[in-house]
């Protein structure tokens, strides 16, 4: 017999399988509980709606690890960063996304589900879990930066913080072509701590010119 906490879990598992290979509108709330072994009426108890499930796939299927060097720094509670603090978060949450598209890079469903997010057009309900689940993400880079660079404007630590994702997911979409244009054949240590430390120091720089 199922826990909540595994209940919870099977649908999440179920739904990113779904959605990712029918999308929204494709994957329904029938198909998904039967996925997943539960009964229909655990997708509202668990989560309230079809939206908020998709929504919390995204997140538990699409948020890595690699947030985690930011995350930790966040908690030290400092006022303020100095921008080799900042390299070097920038430096770490790279290449733990770097790592893990490593040892994973198939990460079929995960690609998928991504590709759906980022492409299909969303509107209403939908949208706004969306907008409510990555905003926490696009904060704590602002935060980081605005402690580096206290008089940076909102927009432009909002427009920074998505360029470094941008960069990120890049990797994570095109991974093997990056490679083949890199002219190499895996996305070994190497390639990794180059990559990350090339989307560190490019970051910092961009936000010394923006912040002077």
């Amino acid at each position: 017999m199922q826990t909540s906490t595994s209940t919870r879990d099977a649908l999440l598992e179920a739904a990113a399988e779904l959605f990712a290979e029918h999308g929204f509108e494709g994957a329904s709330i029938r198909r998904i509980s039967e996925k997943a072994g539960a009964n229909v009426a655990a997708i509202h108890y668990h989560f309230g709606s079809k939206e908020k499930l998709y929504a919390a796939a995204v997140v538990a299927h699409c948020k890595r690890e690699s947030h985690a060097p930011l995350t930790r720094f966040l908690d030290r509670g400092d006022a303020s960063a100095s921008l080799d603090d900042v390299r070097e978060v920038l430096r770490l949450c790279a290449r733990s996304f770097l790592e893990e598209l490593a040892a994973d890079p198939g990460m079929a469903i995960h690609r998928r589900l991504l590709l759906r997010t980022l492409f299909e057009s969303h509107r209403g309900p939908l949208e706004d879990e969306l907008d409510h689940e990555f905003r926490a993400d696009v904060e704590d880079w602002m935060r980081l930066a605005r402690m580096a660079c206290p008089d940076l404007t909102e927009r432009d630590a909002m427009l920074w913080a998505y360029a470094y994702m941008g960069q990120v997911t890049l990797y994570f979409l095109a991974r093997d072509h990056i490679l083949r244009q890199l002219g190499v054949t895996t996305l070994d240590d190497a390639v990794i701590e180059e990559a990350s430390t090339f989307i560190a120091d490019a970051m910092t720089s961009a936000l010394v010119r923006r912040a002077t």
